[in-house]
């Protein structure tokens, strides 16, 4: 992997302004023949008032995982696992804006925002616009991509018990082809209120209905629901917010004649979710299409993700790296035969560090491969 980029200026409050969006002259570029959009999705764990506490408290980290602070070497590589992956779309959560009166602590964005749009993903969304208007986080949200974003907004949760982090949404649309467009949506909801939490799922489930609009609107959802379909109780079945967040997608999923289907694989499967460190899975993915595209003929194929990329460190080094675990859900093979763990065998981001690299926060990277396809969809 690439080294950090030394453009990315050192931490400090800057007056609130506008940043202009990069400039290369670089046109977007066409999918592949194949139809192939690659995503990356991950919480980078930027979090200015957890680091705090963690500090103040004088917390010691786990074995094998990076500090919380600074922010500036987990950001440069995440930032270089996702030009290694040469994802065309990147869905963020938890690269936090800090407001304080005039002032906004912003450099861990600024400095993803400035070495993603080096990569050529120059097309993102807005974090200035969900910034509290004296005190507090923004959203913590952000969409890049190699394509113009369409529309591109916040969407604010109107019930939160995180007062000081404006929670909520980010979404927009991606120009697939000169037919189809992907409407893509990110969310981050509260981690321990379930009340609230179901309250934000039904404002996410409204929204995601809205973004599916018409019979023919493709939708991908992602983002730290803060909801693991673990621990499965043998007798109970999933955690109650589990239940209720699947009941949600399908509901809105058939209210506009879609399917619904999670990345990591059945949602009454525990297995099919890889756990993080706590035992949980609370990163998602979720693919709305129609049953059926007469007008069009084409369907969305979800390959992944094989393989989640952790922040560790090197035992024996010392180093940093963000390491690749290969124990992740298999896919079916796609159309060339080839199943993930062929693909994973000559994968280009590398071999992980150390077997024994634990993640840095409660987080696993989603890597995720949509292909447009010309057949109809197989239900329909």
């Amino acid at each position: 992997m690439g080294q950090g980029c030394s453009s990315s200026r050192p931490g400090g409050f800057r007056r609130a302004q506008q940043e202009e969006n990069h400039e290369s002259g670089v046109q977007p570029p066409a999918l592949a023949v194949d139809g192939v959009l690659r995503i990356l999705s991950i919480n980078v764990w930027c979090h200015h008032f957890s680091t705090l506490a963690w500090l103040i408290a004088g917390m010691k980290r786990p074995k094998g995982t990076m500090p919380p602070w600074p922010f500036t070497k987990r950001i440069d590589l995440i930032a270089d696992a996702a030009l290694a992956e040469e994802a065309d779309l990147v869905t963020v959560q938890e690269c936090f804006l800090l407001r304080i009166g005039p002032f906004v602590l912003d450099y861990a964005w600024m400095q993803l925002s400035r070495r993603l749009a080096d990569g050529g993903l120059v097309h993102q969304s807005d974090p200035y616009r969900s910034l509290p208007r004296f005190f507090g986080q923004n959203s913590g949200l952000c969409v890049f991509s190699n394509r113009p974003l369409v529309d591109a907004r916040e969407e604010q949760f109107s019930h939160s018990g995180e007062p000081f982090n404006s929670k909520g949404m980010v979404y927009a649309e991606v120009e697939l082809s000169a037919a189809v467009r992907l409407s893509v949506c990110t969310v981050h909801l509260d981690s321990r209120n379930k009340r609230t939490q179901a309250l934000q799922v039904a404002q996410v489930g409204n929204r995601a209905a809205s973004l599916m609009g018409k019979d023919d609107q493709f939708l991908l959802l992602t983002g730290d629901f803060n909801i693991s379909p673990t621990p499965w109780d043998t007798i109970t079945g999933p955690p109650p917010t589990w239940s209720l967040l699947v009941a949600e997608m399908r509901a809105r999923a058939e209210e506009k004649g879609h399917v619904v289907s999670n990345a990591w694989g059945a949602t009454d499967d525990p297995s099919a979710y890889p756990k993080n460190r706590k035992g949980r899975m609370v990163d998602h993915a979720w693919l709305f299409q129609p049953r059926s595209t007469p007008g069009r003929g084409k369907a969305l194929v979800l390959d992944g993700p094989s393989r989640g990329l952790w922040i560790g460190t090197d035992k024996s080094s010392g180093e940093s790296s963000l390491d690749e675990r290969r124990d992740g859900p298999l896919r079916p093979a796609p159309a060339d035969g080839r199943g993930d763990r062929e693909r994973l065998a000559d994968s280009s981001v590398g071999t992980p560090s150390t077997a024994n690299a634990q993640a840095a926060s409660d987080h696993e990277a989603l890597t995720l491969v949509l292909r447009l396809d010309d057949r109809m969809l197989p239900w329909a």
